[in-house]
């Protein structure tokens, strides 16, 4: 038996709630003249979507026609195995900051590492974004969540041209003209050592 409901009207249309507890009823209630007054009831249906129909809803409109293969795949492992077991049941509107929070906390339990979970995060960000740029929810969860800082494992301490002369100088004078051009290209073309290497002398 309903013991209480909410009525209200969207373009024309009588729409209503049922509730079991009063303050329950009184609190959408609430929420209904707020909607009301910005001009948006719409909002009070559009976050019955479930996260799993609009993930697929993104890769499809989204994902595929923008990102590159090798993104598509990582962010396919991500939703497969992180995502999708434990958020992609839930309304979007039952998702909130301290849902995401609580996810990313149960990932660190797990001994996910911080940079699987930075990305992991970036991938639900940038789905959720769609459904406010779709008009499905108003902001997006997950961006007033701190997430984890991509640091480097190893600091990058350029050399000098100075340097790079001067062992330049010293290969050329033993006859090393090979080893003085590599060094050349390491130093002042920005290759990584395995793209040098890769390197024919017909492509310098």
């Amino acid at each position: 038996k309903v013991a209480w409901r909410v009525r209200w009207r969207d373009g024309g249309v009588m729409k209503s709630r049922d509730f079991d507890r009063k303050r329950d009823a009184d609190a959408f209630e609430t929420e209904v003249r707020r909607h009301a007054q910005l001009g948006d009831l719409q909002m009070l249906e559009a976050g019955k979507q479930h996260l799993d129909d609009l993930a697929r809803e993104w890769w499809s409109t989204y994902a595929e026609p923008n990102l590159a293969p090798k993104t598509r795949v990582m962010y396919a492992s991500l939703w497969d195995r992180y995502v999708l077991p434990r958020l992609g049941g839930l309304e979007l509107r039952r998702i909130t900051p301290a849902v995401v929070e609580a996810f990313q906390a149960e990932l660190r339990r797990e001994d996910v590492g911080e940079p699987t979970i930075l990305k992991t995060l970036t991938l639900l960000q940038g789905i959720l974004q769609r459904a406010v740029v779709w008009g499905r929810i108003r902001a997006n969860p997950v961006a007033p969540v701190r997430k984890p800082v991509q640091r480097r494992k190893h600091a990058v301490r350029p050399i000098a041209p100075a340097t790079v002369e001067q062992i330049r100088r010293k290969l050329i004078a033993g006859g090393r003209i090979r080893d003085a051009t590599l060094v050349s290209m390491l130093a002042y073309a920005g290759l990584r050592p395995g793209e040098a290497l890769a390197l024919r002398w017909g492509d310098i």
